[in-house]
This record gives structure tokens, sequence and C-alpha cells, in this order.
């Protein structure tokens, strides 16, 4: 059984494209890079369910069309949509580059050991990429820098960061 833990965000399904069970889909990583996978994750009804890949093709610049193993049809594509797509992080393509969606789960820890929050998602719709941290009833904005990361604890899901003083605070009021 697959654990959400052992997953990363690389995209999202959006709609069927055709009536063979072809899905176009989003994603964080290259095209070719998405090549590489035997398979992709989805969640469906609470269960993280791997979906085989039989065929990838580009449609437009962001854009890639997929056609899974089992998924002949619109209507099984339909179930597909609007969905988000997971790989197995032990799976990602090595690299320098770091996805952010990588750490989605992690608590951010302030470097005197308070809790920020945790990270539940990644904001990269401007130059400056960030997570999106739950703190109580509130989400909250934190800058994917390397000035402000001390320490990333893989084995306890933890990021140790020096905020300057009043970022979260400012967010908060």
């Amino acid at each position: 059984m697959i654990c959400r833990d052992e997953l990363v965000e690389i995209g999202c399904f959006r709609k069927p494209h055709g009536v063979k069970g072809e899905i176009a889909a989003t994603s964080v990583l290259p095209f070719d890079d998405l090549r590489q996978f035997p398979f992709l994750v989805c969640c469906i009804d609470g269960i993280y369910v791997p979906f085989f890949v039989l065929s990838l093709r580009f449609k437009g610049q962001d854009s890639v069309l997929i056609m899974f193993d089992g998924i002949d049809d619109e209507n099984k594509a339909k179930k597909l949509s609007n969905k988000k797509i997971y790989v197995l992080k032990k799976d990602l393509p090595e690299t320098d580059e770091v996805y952010c969606e990588y750490f989605i789960g992690y608590d951010i820890l302030d470097a005197n050991g308070g809790l920020v929050g945790k990270i539940i998602g990644v904001d990269d719709s401007t130059a400056n990429v960030l997570f999106v941290v739950g703190h109580g009833e509130k989400e909250i904005y934190v800058p994917v820098a390397d000035d402000f990361i001390c320490d990333i604890d893989e084995d306890n899901h933890r990021i140790v960061m020096e905020l300057p003083d009043g970022m979260v605070s400012s967010q908060l009021n």
C-alpha cells in the first residue's frame, strides 16, 4: 500500500482528451523526466493508486496527454479529472534542483525551536516560490529561500528556518 509520506506532488490531471481514455495533465517536472516513471499515483477515495503509463505526448507548451493501462474510455478518464498527480519520492530524478513539493507535509520550525506550522502547499505563481503553511486556522506564506533555511531533517520531516522578525506575526493580524 502506498502512503502519502512516500509521495511528492508533481502536477494535476485536467480533463479527458478524446474518447479513448487519454487525459490532459500539467506537471512541475520536465516532460522528459515524466517518461522515466513506470506509473503515476492519484488519490482515489482516500487510497493512493498507481496508474501505469502507456504513452505520453505533448499538448501545447505546458500540458501533456497521458494514456494509462486500464483507462480506455472518456468516462474512466473523467474520474481522474482535477486530481493531483504524485510520484514516489524515491523515483525522483537525481538533480541539484529541489522540487519544493517534496516538502509538503514537513513542519517548519523557527530557529528558536518554535513551531511555525505544517507545509500544506507550494505557491509558485510568482518569481519567488512560497511555502503555504498551515498555522492554526490560517494559512501563511514563507519564502523558499536558502538564506532562511538552517536545517532540513528528512527523517523527522522538519525544516528549521531563521525567518525575519515579524514575517509570521504580520500575516496573522
